[in-house]
């Protein structure tokens, strides 16, 4: 309903929210892109944010007909596609076809490189994803995370202390962020880097 007729889904939706189920949250997360769309004329941007919600829930059937319908409504909207291979993926698919569509509307989208960069990870093949994880970091310098998915990149290729370099320079550039901090850690204690040197302080960090 929540494409069809999103008056109604946010109807039924809303009392579901307020109870203590563990269903209460997934109405919640399908009424945030609800009051997203609200008033928004371009209906296939609405199936875009109703699937990224329904992805978000793990209703991956219902995502990836939204989806379709996004790309139904406009073959050229090249986000749609890109989340339409998401949720292919995410159901065991392959999702090449809707992704390789998705490059070659947009093929400088960092939405389309995130999503490229994925595919190649889950297909164990990180020196494919490398190079669009590189160009994310590229034309997002202020964003230290994606130096960090390098680093874990560089690591799937077994090159350790490459690997941590990434890491380092992350925290580095963004040295309040626990989220990095943490990364590290978790990669030096992983991977039997230096624990007095490398793994604890990192720890120690994501904890102040």
């Amino acid at each position: 309903l929540s494409t069809i007729d999103p008056a109604l889904a946010l109807e039924i939706l809303l009392p579901v929210s307020e109870e203590d189920i563990p269903e209460s949250r997934k109405s919640q997360v399908l009424i945030q892109g609800l009051e997203t769309v609200a008033g928004h004329t371009q209906q296939e941007y609405g199936m875009v944010v109703i699937g990224q919600r329904l992805l978000e829930i793990q209703e991956f059937d219902l995502a990836e007909h939204t989806f379709l319908q996004a790309v139904d409504l406009n073959p050229d909207y090249a986000e749609a596609w890109v989340m339409l291979s998401e949720a292919e993926q995410s159901l065991g698919k392959d999702g090449w076809p809707a992704l390789e569509k998705a490059q070659t509307l947009a093929p400088t989208s960092n939405m389309v490189w995130v999503e490229m960069a994925l595919y190649y990870r889950r297909q164990g093949k990180p020196d494919k994803a490398l190079p669009f994880l590189i160009a994310l970091a590229e034309a997002n310098p202020q964003d230290a995370s994606w130096l960090t998915e390098i680093g874990a990149t560089v690591a799937e290729q077994g090159d350790l202390i490459e690997a941590l370099a990434y890491y380092q320079k992350a925290a580095e550039l963004e040295p309040k962020n626990a989220a990095i901090w943490r990364a590290l850690a978790e990669f030096s204690a992983e991977n039997g880097v230096d624990a007095q040197t490398i793994s604890n302080p990192a720890a120690e960090k994501t904890l102040n």
